[in-house]
């Protein structure tokens, strides 16, 4: 298993993928030059302590969508896409086994997708020393632990475990409706989870309810049923995944 998710980690370098997961970030250096110097495009309110601007940042990535849809096309294209191209069947014969294959396949997805979410933290954490701090919007403590800023990392957290239930679910739609219409399906995806965020019923059990509904209330109780949903989620699509591929003419 280790030497198959070395191997679909190598694809990604060869691809380049990694880079562009990193340049995504790179908007976070942008955006506090902007604040730094100005600029009128770049509209900042009221002062920021480390944790707020890191958070702020990858709320907004996270709302764009931009390096989502990208993610999600390079799980789709992982499965979907090799499958109609033959690289699959190369790989099965040479592993000998679609489920240790397909796990992998998930394996390394997930490390790219923890990797777009460390080196954004990493960019904004420069950002904010380098520009920010010093700036009229730095805060004078650099880092402040009180309530909002524990609910803001809870909702960038699960905002991540929300993006890799999405990846996955893309994956899994991908072995049969190839990498194209699977990332136009999860995008799909991703609207209605914007809408059900909002229906008081039933968003609570909606994986990444944090992160989508921007009047979420954090408490210990959602946020066990959230952590219980999350890997109900991720349990059962992996599962599928594993059931389906052996199944399929490749």
């Amino acid at each position: 298993m280790k030497d198959l998710v070395i191997a679909e980690l190598y694809k990604f370098k060869k691809k380049n993928i990694f880079l562009f997961v990193v340049l995504f970030n790179v908007v976070s250096l942008i955006y506090a030059l902007g604040a730094k110097f100005n600029w009128g495009w770049v509209n900042i309110n009221g002062k920021y302590d480390l944790i707020q601007y890191v958070g702020a940042i990858w709320q907004l990535l996270f709302l764009l969508g931009l390096p989502m849809i990208f993610l999600l096309f390079n799980g789709a294209n992982i499965l979907g896409g090799e499958k109609a191209a033959g690289q699959i069947l190369l790989e099965v014969t040479r592993a000998a086994d679609r489920k240790k294959l397909i796990s992998a396949k998930i394996i390394s997805t997930i490390i790219l997708t923890v990797t777009y979410f460390v080196s954004n933290i990493v960019f904004s954490c420069l950002s904010y020393m380098l520009f920010i701090k010093s700036s009229q919007y730095g805060s004078s403590k650099t880092i402040i632990f009180n309530d909002d800023n524990i609910e803001l990392i809870t909702t960038c957290l699960f905002g991540l475990v929300f993006i890799i239930i999405l990846i996955i679910a893309v994956m899994r739609i991908s072995i049969n409706y190839g990498a194209i219409p699977s990332t136009l399906i999860g995008i799909g995806i991703y609207a209605v989870s914007m809408l059900i965020s909002k229906i008081a019923v039933v968003n609570t059990f909606l994986p990444g309810y944090y992160a989508l509904s921007q009047t979420a209330q954090i408490s210990s109780s959602t946020t066990i049923k959230q952590i219980i949903v999350s890997i109900i989620f991720i349990t059962g699509i992996v599962a599928s995944c594993r059931k389906r591929l052996p199944k399929i003419d490749l």
